[in-house]
């Protein structure tokens, strides 16, 4: 509905997303932003995760760098089960 770029900001129809406001806040988002934005919007994710992993490398201590991992994985896992499960790529339930 929304296109490359979108039908603007508080001018979609989000209403019709079920449950917009818990599991598919991305369609919304694309919905009146824009696919353009929404492939941006996953580029930070995906940026933001290998910074996470970059981080873990360059620390000595094993325990902040292992915490530092499991925090780029905990933040890519739920991207991917919030954008997979709005682009129905995979099952929600």
């Amino acid at each position: 509905m929304g296109g490359f770029f979108g039908t603007g900001l508080t001018e979609g129809m989000p209403g019709l997303i079920p449950f917009v406001e818990s599991d598919m806040i991305f369609s919304a988002i694309v919905e009146e932003m824009g696919a353009i934005f929404g492939c941006a919007l996953i580029l930070i994710f995906l940026s933001c995760f290998f910074e996470f992993i970059n981080i873990s490398n360059r620390l000595t201590d094993k325990f902040y760098s292992y915490l530092s991992y499991g925090l780029g994985i905990s933040l890519i896992f739920q991207t991917f089960l919030t954008i997979g499960g709005s682009i129905k790529y995979i099952p929600l339930t």
